[in-house]
């Protein structure tokens, strides 16, 4: 992770900077079948996010975002990214910028082979310290 004031890199899950030593917000884990990833600060996530926290099924993804995750330094919000596949949020599709809160399940769908109109998740990402 990019520190946002010098650009230095840091581990995922780094609360600062280890070069210029600046606080980063409140950390954010998304949990994955195959992984955990940890963001502290406004992160796209896409393709190369996705394969980290749900092992085969990130094939499905595209490097468009398929969320945003933000914070206003207290709260997490997710928005929808600009992927074809629907983001959903504890079942609900995302339409809007929505506020996280633990135990949220994050989950992606894409068409099913079985015909027109179904669906089907690929992955579902807890949220942890939100």
């Amino acid at each position: 992770m990019k520190c946002p004031e010098c650009n230095h890199e840091n581990p995922d899950g780094a609360l600062e900077c280890s070069n210029c030593y600046l606080r980063f917000r409140s950390p954010l884990v998304l949990k994955g079948d195959a992984g955990t990833v940890g963001f502290n600060v406004r992160q796209s996530v896409s393709r190369p996010t996705l394969k980290r926290l749900c092992a085969d099924d990130y094939r499905f993804a595209t490097s468009n975002p398929q969320f945003v995750l933000d914070t206003d330094g207290t709260d997490w919000f997710v928005e929808p990214g600009t992927s074809t596949f629907a983001t959903h949020i504890n079942s609900t599709p995302l339409t809007i910028r929505t506020k996280l809160n633990d135990g949220d399940v994050l989950s992606i769908f894409v068409p099913s082979s079985s015909g027109p109109g179904e669906e089907r998740a690929i992955l579902s990402i807890s949220i942890v310290g939100g």
